[in-house]
């Protein structure tokens, strides 16, 4: 339970880093409510205040014009 919901948690470790993932279920749909990222002695949590869906973007993801990319080989 985190902030009175029910909650999820998906856990992945690294090294001596742990990042932790946790959701809650709404309308039956899963929503992110917080990452808890702990790295030794470094503790942080990040709370998601809210999120959307927005449609994709295939523009986001394009290389910029002014960028060449060439094979190493």
């Amino acid at each position: 339970m985190l902030q009175s919901k029910e909650t999820t948690l998906y856990k992945l470790q690294f090294g001596e880093s742990v990042v932790a993932l946790f959701t809650y279920e709404q309308n039956k749909t899963e929503f992110p409510l917080a990452v808890a990222w702990n790295r030794g002695e470094k503790h942080e949590i990040f709370w998601y205040s809210q999120y959307g869906w927005f449609d994709f973007d295939p523009k986001l993801f394009a290389k910029p014009k002014d960028i060449k990319i060439v094979d190493s080989k």
